[in-house]
């Protein structure tokens, strides 16, 4: 734009223009090869992560485009890494982290908050006509997702502003907000053609965010803790009603008992029975727990042990069975079970009951009632 070219020009791009794009992978390779190049190792499990280890301690970067955050057990470090990066790049607002792709980070003695209460303020201002509107739970736990007689969005730029409200709660539940991940994920599967239902629903999740805009994720270090990975995995075969019958997975990782991962989603294929459902469920927190012992093995970190939390006994009985069980019920379960079986056997992930009432991730797979839903939202978030 603002350059007078005869027609028919055409112009070699001599270096990345931003906005172009291959500029975010050009930018990517050129970090990269950066902190490579002083030392730092790239994780394989995660390619935004970088660590480096000296006989003064160590220090992991972590990448968001532009945007680096330097955790280190040593200030020399950190100031010899920003000595570096500065005569390489223009470097600015170097402090201590407060906010962080629009999360708020606080630090005290023992602990670190992180949330998103004026990103959540911004929200109420944007899409909320009366913000004075407040609700205890962010979905009806009589919602009809499938509702017929709702009529379809007719207002001017209705379809666009239900996608924008999905989107921006989108990024809320997946950056500190596990409690509203339900909701959020059940309202995206009709982004292209939403009823009026789904943006009122959409809206009752604002109205809840407008009376909880405070609460945070906290981690707590734990002085001569071993590490330590658990997971509560939970599946939900009649939580909504769905065209395709598929049930929803839950799952929150937590590591030294701080909560590090969460995920809602429908399953990928249609469980015959709760056995099934749980069975996947499982298996999501499997491959999740395998993900996160990578990413600590190559920050030299040893975990110590790994449990999965289930309360589902069936389900249990049928992983930790010495025969393979193959009756009609089961001998049609897809070979990602006898994965599971191969790791609980090998001793790399224990599974443990737990009952329905401590299952926390409940809250990832149906709508609940306001005491149930309340006192699980304690345990995560404060």
């Amino acid at each position: 734009p603002g350059m007078d070219l005869p027609t028919g020009t055409v112009l070699r791009l001599m270096k990345a223009i931003y906005g172009l794009r291959q500029s975010p992978l050009l930018w990517y390779l050129t970090a990269m090869s950066f902190f490579e190049s002083i030392g730092f190792t790239k994780c394989t499990s995660d390619v935004c992560l970088l660590y480096f280890e000296n006989s003064l301690g160590s220090i992991i970067v972590s990448v968001y485009v532009d945007d680096l955050t330097l955790s280190s057990t040593s200030q020399a470090l950190i100031d010899w890494v920003l000595l570096l990066t500065r005569k390489r790049f223009p470097v600015r607002d170097v402090k201590p982290l407060v906010f962080t792709v629009g999360i708020h980070v606080k630090s005290e003695s023992g602990f670190i908050r992180v949330s998103q209460k004026a990103y959540i303020e911004k929200m109420v201002n944007r899409f909320l006509q009366n913000t004075e509107r407040k609700r205890k739970i962010p979905m009806a736990t009589n919602f009809n997702l499938h509702d017929e007689e709702s009529p379809l969005m007719s207002k001017p730029n209705g379809v666009k502003s239900y996608q924008q409200i999905i989107g921006s709660l989108n990024y809320l539940a997946h950056s500190t907000r596990p409690d509203i991940l339900y909701a959020v994920n059940t309202l995206s599967r009709f982004l292209q053609n939403p009823r009026e239902n789904h943006y009122e629903a959409a809206q009752h999740v604002v109205e809840y965010l407008n009376s909880s805009s405070e609460l945070s994720i906290t981690f707590r270090s734990v002085p001569g803790c071993i590490n330590r990975l658990h997971a509560y995995c939970d599946a939900s075969l009649t939580s909504i009603n769905t065209p395709d019958g598929r049930s929803t997975s839950g799952c929150l990782v937590f590591y030294n008992n701080n909560m590090v991962y969460w995920k809602s989603a429908r399953q990928t294929v249609v469980s015959l029975s709760t056995m099934e459902s749980e069975l996947e469920a499982i298996t999501l927190a499997v491959h999740q727990l395998k993900h996160l012992q990578h990413i600590l093995h190559e920050l030299h970190r040893t975990v110590h042990e790994t449990v999965i939390y289930s309360d589902s006994l069936i389900a249990i009985k049928y992983l930790l069975s010495e025969s393979l069980m193959l009756k009609p019920r089961t001998r049609h379960l897809a070979l990602r079970y006898h994965f599971v079986r191969k790791e609980l056997q090998e001793g790399k992930v224990k599974i443990v009951h737990v009952p329905g009432q401590e299952q926390l991730a409940d809250i990832l797979t149906k709508p609940l009632s306001f005491p149930i839903f309340y006192k699980l939202r304690c345990e995560l978030l404060e």
